[in-house]
């Protein structure tokens, strides 16, 4: 399936991509940046930490779904699909679903976005600077689906995903 989407490069305006969604033995190549590892495969460990200070690490999610949004304050698509993971937050979450939105940035914009938002999704930063690199994240925004066995069910890149991502979690049993 191929079809187009926005994303945001550090220092560089929108651009539409295109993106592929891979049959699942396949790597999914999405426009600039490529799953880091075949649809179906366990997904990299790694560990962000919480805005109050404390580091978790992905694996101590097995067991759930797992959806995780990485974004930035200063990427336009990132901005405008945050509504869209709130809800899904809201409504995954009591199905089990794990939502982890996660920036590479400083906490000052990021929480006073939240608070005039009234976000209340779980947020992390990658303080370490190991989930973008692990995960192969060049341009923003990326979604990037978790099956509860800790697999990689689906790697979206860009604005516009909504529909692929609801059935991306329809599959593991969390309707939103």
């Amino acid at each position: 399936m191929i079809l187009a989407a926005s994303s945001c490069a550090p220092d560089q305006p929108a651009k539409p991509v295109a993106v592929t969604t891979q049959a699942p033995a396949a790597a999914a190549d999405t426009g600039g940046s490529i799953a880091p590892v075949p649809i179906g495969n366990p997904a990299p460990d790694f560990t962000v930490t919480s805005f109050d200070g404390k580091p978790t690490k992905l694996s101590e999610l097995r067991g759930h779904p797992v959806l995780i949004d990485y974004w930035a304050t200063w990427c336009p698509p990132c901005i405008h699909g945050l509504p869209h993971t709130q809800a899904i937050f809201k409504a995954g979450s009591p199905q089990g679903l794990k939502v982890m939105t996660i920036c590479d940035q400083d906490l000052t914009p990021v929480k006073s976005l939240f608070k005039a938002n009234g976000y209340t999704f779980p947020a992390f930063v990658d303080t370490y600077h190991e989930m973008g690199p692990k995960y192969n994240i060049d341009v923003i925004p990326v979604e990037i689906v978790i099956d509860a066995k800790g697999n990689l069910v689906d790697y979206l890149v860009g604005d516009g995903q909504e529909q692929i991502l609801k059935a991306d979690l329809a599959k593991l049993g969390v309707k939103v």
